[in-house]
């Protein structure tokens, strides 16, 4: 069967890269998210699953949460980057149940059997089309199967380092057609006769300050030299940035002037 895409056409170049800082990255960011991702995933899911796909899984982090929490009879995560689904196999080597296959999220079919449930985590920012693409997820359902989508509703912060990279941030997505904020946007995707909605709420999250300057410090290394980034801002100015984030990083304490808002949204195949 001939693969479509999503959206329509590939999506843009995912901006943090599978490097060995971006899969570090990952690594910090599943830490810090595991826990409000672990009880939307119980509240969401109640049932005995037998398929549960894991879209855009990285280095299986999320992959291995699902699995964990949810007990499917199987578990596949799927991600278009060879270097990450090797570093997700390795590291999940005798996982029973769970496996990874190279393959663009945004193109269904997917290549494998029809899903009890879905989930995506900080994977439709990166989309040129989040609606369109999504919705092409949810005909990869079985009837009755779920769609979990957890993905950025805002981030606020008085910590004037982590502000200024969140502007910076925020104008180079906007550059490539999409969105950091891009949670508020889910909840009308529905589509009649498709979908219908579950839960839809947003989860508050406390994020230490200088645990988000360490996600912040090593996403700026993996599009630091974007030629939007240094023909708007300039070198001089990210390096600084970069050594301010360093040393926020570096901070002792857990003071937190930073909060995520977690858009978490369950739809139903109908």
């Amino acid at each position: 069967m001939a693969t479509r895409q999503g959206a329509g056409s590939r999506p843009p170049r995912y901006l943090f890269g599978d490097s060995d800082v971006a899969a570090h990255r990952l690594h910090v960011l599943s830490e810090v998210f595991a826990d409000s991702s672990r009880r939307f995933l119980r509240a969401a899911t109640p049932d005995r699953l037998g398929l549960a796909v894991d879209v855009g899984c990285g280095p299986g982090y999320t992959t291995r949460l699902v699995a964990d929490v949810l007990r499917p009879l199987r578990t596949v995560g799927i991600d278009r980057s060879e270097a990450f689904i090797t570093e997700a196999r390795r590291a999940g080597a005798g996982d029973n149940g769970v496996s990874y296959l190279v393959h663009d999220a945004a193109a269904v079919p997917f290549p494998v059997g029809p899903a009890d449930l879905i989930y995506a985590r900080f994977v439709a920012t990166h989309l040129r089309d989040p609606a369109a693409t999504i919705r092409s997820w949810a005909t990869q359902l079985v009837p009755g199967g779920l769609l979990l989508l957890d993905e950025v509703d805002s981030i606020s912060t008085t910590n004037r380092v982590l502000s200024r990279y969140l502007t910076i941030l925020t104008a180079l997505l906007g550059h490539q057609g999409n969105s950091l904020y891009v949670g508020p946007t889910l909840s009308n995707i529905a589509g009649p006769g498709l979908l219908r909605s579950k839960i839809d709420t947003v989860r508050r999250l406390r994020v230490p300050d200088r645990r988000a300057a360490t996600m912040f410090r090593l996403n700026l290394e993996t599009w630091r030299d974007h030629p939007f980034v240094a023909d708007t801002y300039g070198a001089d100015a990210i390096r600084r940035l970069a050594d301010e984030l360093e040393t926020e990083a570096g901070a002792a304490g857990a003071a937190s002037t930073t909060e995520w808002g977690m858009r978490q949204i369950a739809f139903e195949r109908l």
